[in-house]
């Protein structure tokens, strides 16, 4: 209804009653208006709560319209960590994560179009050739493993560390050396202890072992003996000279600087020997490419960064120059080849059992397919970091959404209100059934919904699961459907108006009018209208209404005699079979 006259209270709510509701008031359970004025907030709470909830539901709505679609997963690869990344994607994601996954395609030794390739070998049925390519690629990845290992060997920090070690331990043993061969300054020949005279001594010490005096140990110089160079005989001053000359080539410091002198050179020659960038290295790396591209590539950087100390070490050492602080170190790749290659050597013995290739032909496919959806993970990066966001944001509102539901307040109104709603509500209800003379009925709390507690009519003491219509005559039935409306309209406080078809069908003269003078009482302060062909009830209700002073306003409805699609007329008068509308 429009206009101002709407907001009048006794319009809000209207009760209706006909034999269908007096039917549902017995079979179904009945929302009683009584509330207790306290719970009024909570009613309020929950229109407030369903409010939040709708906006919250909007928000949702418009949270999944901005769904973004996410690389296709294949079910072979469902089971990978790419595939249960997309699969699982959540708030929980981590970009982390994401990037880690992403991170370990740019590290991998395997491309899509090396998998598509042996996919295709082992496709072929007849494995020899890929058991060869297996072997051969066994026996590259091992020899560069051995090459690498060279390098490390020498070029490695801790092999320049030792090289400055050894080289500091000869100039420090030199340096004694020459402290020592002052002793002979007093020589008629100067230039003892240097190298050039320790080649003449060491030449002598030959001669005089293997030819003058094979036997004896050098220098010989008892009596009648020889100078092996000069071959004069040795008088008492040659032979004191030679043995100073043997003491001093016997000291300990000589021994330490020859042992020292023979290390440093073994090591040097190592670095100067060594090729870094051979031409079969290259050979080798180009051969394992196509199979192993990152682990070539990053070879190849490691000996180009290598092919250049060699040179400067050895001239540094030449030199007496500083070496490197930092060398060359490639260890790890060494594990890496010598791993590959025995990794090689096991697929090739494995490719000779059918079963085991059609093994690896399903890993091969998997891994191509894994690979191909890391890229399309690196390639929509951006599109699952939003899609990350979107879920993270639709959680929390989800989490609004369940802090926002009414179930707690539902449970909490009902403990609250159950005692004395029900208490109220089965007190109204026994004094209007004790008015229409039923007995022996009650009505009960069956369930809480939302704001409202539901009661339904139950027979006081009954020991079967029975309802009511089935037990009850008809005018029973209608007596207690109109006891069950009756209580409805004392607990509602809008005083509202009361509209009723045909009340009083099936009901005995008594209880007619037992229901005449309750729609009167209730007539007392608000508007009742009645519908009824029972000229014996309008007889009654006017009584009643006599009564008890209440105004009474009569209309019949006739049927128009113009046609069946016009409408009936309404008069102040009584015809034969009239439809009476009585307005107390």
């Amino acid at each position: 209804m429009d206009g101002p006259v709407s907001s009048l209270p006794e319009l809000q709510r209207m009760l209706f009653y006909d034999s269908e509701c007096g039917s549902a008031y017995i079979s179904a359970e009945s929302d009683f208006p009584y509330r207790p004025a306290a719970l009024f907030v909570m009613d309020r709470l929950i229109d407030a709560c369903t409010a939040v909830g709708r906006l919250i539901d909007a928000r949702l709505a418009k949270n999944g319209a901005v769904r973004r679609t996410l690389p296709v997963i294949d079910h072979l690869v469902s089971d990978t960590a790419a595939g249960r990344f997309l699969t699982n994607l959540s708030d929980n994601s981590s970009v982390d994560r994401l990037d880690a996954l992403i991170g370990s395609l740019d590290q991998s030794d395997e491309t899509v179009e090396g998998l598509k390739k042996q996919e295709a070998r082992l496709s072929a049925g007849d494995t020899t050739q890929e058991r060869q390519r297996l072997n051969r690629n066994a026996g590259k990845l091992a020899s560069l493993a051995a090459h690498l290992e060279k390098v490390q060997t020498a070029l490695a920090t801790d092999a320049i560390s030792k090289l400055k070690v050894q080289r500091d331990r000869v100039r420090t043993l030199n340096e004694a050396t020459s402290l020592l061969a002052r002793a002979f300054e007093s020589e008629p020949l100067a230039g003892v202890g240097t190298s050039a005279w320790k080649k003449l001594w060491e030449a002598a010490r030959r001669f005089s072992e293997t030819h003058a005096y094979p036997g004896d140990m050098f220098p010989v110089i008892g009596s009648n003996c020889r100078c092996v160079l000069c071959q004069q005989a040795l008088n008492d001053e040659g032979q004191g000279r030679l043995g100073r000359f043997d003491e001093f080539v016997r000291n300990d410091t000589q021994q330490q600087l020859a042992e020292a002198s023979r290390q440093f050179n073994t090591s040097r020659d190592q670095v100067a020997n060594l090729s870094v960038q051979s031409e079969a290295v290259e050979t080798n790396l180009l051969d394992l490419e196509a199979s192993y591209p990152e682990l070539v590539s990053e070879t190849r950087s490691t000996l180009a960064l290598a092919d250049e100390v060699p040179t400067v070490l050895v001239k540094a050492l030449s030199d007496s120059g500083d070496l490197p602080s930092v060398g060359v170190e490639c260890a790890s790749l060494t594990v890496r080849f010598r791993e590959t290659s025995v990794q090689a050597t096991a697929d090739a013995q494995e490719l000779a059992d059918p079963e085991a290739a059609q093994k690896r032909l399903r890993i091969a496919t998997k891994r191509r397919m894994e690979i191909e959806l890391f890229g399309a993970m690196k390639k929509q990066r951006s599109v699952i970091v939003e899609e990350s966001k979107r879920l993270k944001l639709r959680a929390k509102l989800e989490d609004l959404k369940n802090s926002a539901g009414t179930g707690a307040i539902t449970r909490k109104i009902s403990e609250l209100s159950a005692a004395e709603v029900t208490e109220v509500i089965r007190d109204r209800f026994t004094r209007e059934a004790d008015r229409l003379q039923l007995e022996k009925v009650t009505v009960v709390k069956t369930r809480a919904q939302r704001t409202a507690l539901l009661h339904q009519p139950k027979l006081v003491g009954a020991r079967q699961q029975v309802t009511l219509p089935q037990v009850f005559s008809e005018g029973e039935k209608t007596a207690l459907g109109l006891a069950a409306f009756f209580t409805e309209a004392y607990l509602d406080v809008s005083k509202s108006a009361l509209i009723l078809d045909d009340p009083v069908s099936s009901l005995d003269h008594v209880r007619r009018g037992l229901v005449a003078n309750r729609l009167v009482e209730l007539g007392q302060d608000r508007q009742i209208i009645v519908f009824t062909h029972d000229v014996s009830l309008v007889a009654d209700l006017k009584r009643a209404a006599k009564g008890k002073g209440v105004g009474v306003a009569d209309r019949s409805v006739a049927k128009s005699r113009a046609g069946d699609r016009k409408p009936g007329t309404c008069s102040t008068k009584h015809p034969g079979r009239p439809r009476m509308c009585l307005n107390v």
